[in-house]
């Protein structure tokens, strides 16, 4: 389980790119355009996985925990890592021969199903808001602690006349008047007093704009300083250099504008953005002040807790923090390689200090908070009710609330649903790609052949891979080996003989591969024995069957561990008695720019 977590600890890329909800940079005439075969192994994907790569971006369907077929966007870097490396599987990439127009139009395609879902999926989280927030605005018994508002947790709950908070708020009373943070607020809580909700409505968002708004305006008017717990100062201790004093400067009197720039502003949903900017303000100012960079904790409140398995988890959590110690140092001094900061580029050196803050705690053996994706400064917290009377009959609205969630996840069920063979990443990859395009003419004009979501036996990523080299325009193929392929050819350059093949053979003696209990327990390694698969596997069947029957002794001892590991071995073994491979190992720390190498 960590080992696929590093990966996620600091997973970023070394470029200015867009956030998670933001369509992708157009695309470059010479952008390379590749369906990706990433090879079966335990775990998620263990068929194999399908992906799109366009530039230095990657597009892959996911089957998430709840079942749906969720779009990813990922950079090409740390999509390589992840599989190649942590995860030891081949990539197979077959190039296509497409022109810059055509590519453009697919990667549209791409960002726009990326971004609609991205959409979809927040629309059925604030649905579900709506269900919680409903019964926290209960009366008397059935009432409740209202739930966290997103970005209201980057400011402290209380605390007064903070040096740089004060100065915040003469920059805001000298750009609106003196009096308008005390009107804002009066006429906040005049409408807080007033609401009174539609006899059959269910939707409270406008409700928590607000109340996020008059969270924003207290702590402006209070000078209350940054939440302790909203700040990474313990990452990155280098001193300030006379650039970056400079640069963090500008960026905290651009940010005081942002903040008068949203309070003039009548858009409804300016609470969050508020919090923001009024942080980013505050964490340039302790910059200044500490003279050592400050930023924004960027971890989601739903972010997983994970424990480490074992000590060489820490290990391996020392390694990654290391090395993003190193990765958050070149955005630095990127980031401050102009007098103004570039506003992508610094949020991605926030969120790298966070990742490598988490890699670090998982070093000293604590929990991992791990967050896919990109992410931005978002720590929520419960705010009082203070005007805000109770609302009868909530219950009841609660209820019609949690329907309409329920109604919309149906929805989105039959629209991103899972299935093995209907719906899957393969099947899913090529609906996207023609969707790219007109009609079957136009799809073959741009790519040689049109494909058919799911035809004969492509919904089978190896299966796909055969189609696209078959039907389309190829360009060129390539194979990026999988960590330990890539490790054995090095030792065999170094260190040739049957000597080195055969202590590399197994996962007793390797000294490339460590044994995992959650790669299930086997002896040969048979990615690269082909015509003595069958005869590795038996050896591997009977191993994982031994594994189980001793753990059903140790289950007191290890919760099950070895038990899991054994049958989980046995059961991964028996593809191989016919020729076929899908356990490969796993590994808990690769050096990322290792995994992309062909």
């Amino acid at each position: 389980m960590i080992g696929r977590s590093l990966a996620l600890v600091f997973a970023v890329a070394r470029a200015d790119g867009p956030s998670a909800g933001d369509a992708a940079p157009p695309v470059s005439p010479d952008v390379a355009l590749a369906l990706v075969h990433v090879e079966a192994n335990v775990g998620s994907a263990s068929g194999g996985h399908s992906a799109l790569r366009i530039g230095e971006r990657v597009f892959h369907y996911h089957h998430s925990d709840d079942g749906l077929l969720t779009l990813e966007r990922d950079p090409w870097a740390t999509f390589c890592h992840l599989y190649a490396g942590l995860e030891n599987r081949s990539l197979h990439v077959v190039e296509l021969a497409a022109a810059p127009a055509d590519v453009a139009r697919i990667a549209g395609r791409f960002n726009r199903a990326f971004i609609v879902q991205a959409r979809d999926l927040d629309r059925l989280r604030r649905l579900g808001d709506d269900a919680a927030w409903w019964l926290a605005l209960g009366d008397g018994a059935t009432a409740r602690p209202l739930p966290l508002l997103r970005g209201a947790g980057l400011l402290a709950a209380t605390g007064r006349d903070d040096v740089a908070a004060v100065a915040l708020r003469d920059a805001v009373g000298g750009a609106l008047g003196p009096s308008f943070l005390k009107d804002a607020i009066a006429q906040v809580d005049a409408g807080l007093r007033a609401f009174r909700p539609a006899r059959d409505a269910t939707d409270l968002e406008p409700l928590r704009e607000r109340l996020l708004l008059r969270a924003a305006l207290l702590a402006l008017e209070e000078a209350r300083p940054l939440a302790a717990d909203a700040v990474v100062d313990d990452v990155d201790l280098a001193p300030l250099t006379a650039v970056e004093r400079s640069a963090l400067e500008s960026f905290r009197a651009r940010h005081a504008a942002t903040v008068v720039d949203l309070l003039r502003s009548q858009r409804p949903d300016r609470g969050f953005p508020l919090h923001v900017a009024i942080a980013r303000h505050h964490a340039a100012a302790l910059s200044l002040a500490c003279d050592r960079l400050v930023t924004l904790d960027v971890v989601p409140d739903d972010a997983r807790c994970v424990a480490r398995d074992d000590p060489s988890e820490s290990a391996a959590a020392a390694r990654v923090a290391a090395r993003a110690l190193d990765e958050c140092r070149e955005i630095r001094a990127a980031v401050c390689a102009e007098p103004r900061f570039r506003e992508p580029l610094f949020a991605l050196l926030e969120e790298s200090l966070t990742r490598c803050r988490e890699a670090q705690r998982g070093a000293r053996g604590g929990p991992l908070r791990l967050f896919e994706g990109r992410a931005v400064p978002s720590k929520g917290r419960a705010v009082a009710r203070d005007g805000l009377a109770p609302v009868p009959e909530a219950t009841g609205r609660a209820a019609r609330a949690a329907a309409r969630r329920d109604d919309f996840d149906r929805t989105l069920r039959a629209r991103y649903a899972y299935a093995l063979i209907g719906r899957n990443c393969a099947t899913e990859l090529v609906r996207t790609l023609d969707e790219s395009f007109v009609d079957e003419r136009d799809a073959t004009a741009a790519l040689g052949a049109r494909l058919e979501p799911g035809a004969g036996l492509t919904f089978i990523p190896f299966e796909l891979e055969r189609e696209v080299a078959a039907r389309l325009r190829v360009a060129n193929v390539l194979t990026i080996p999988s960590h330990r392929l890539r490790e054995m050819a090095r030792l065999e350059r170094n260190d040739p003989g049957i000597a080195t093949s055969l202590r590399e053979a197994t996962t007793l003696t390797s000294t490339i591969y460590t044994p995992r209990e959650a790669d299930g327990a086997f002896l040969f390694f048979t990615d690269d024995a082909a015509w003595l698969r069958p005869v590795a596997g038996v050896a591997n069947l009977g191993y994982g069957v031994a594994r189980g029957v001793g753990g059903l002794f140790t289950w007191p001892f290890d919760d099950g561990a070895a038990l899991r590991a054994g049958w989980s071995g046995a059961l991964f073994s028996l593809p191989e008695l016919v020729f076929c491979n899908v356990r490969k190992g796993t590994f808990r720390d690769v050096e990322p720019e290792e995994s992309r190498k062909p």
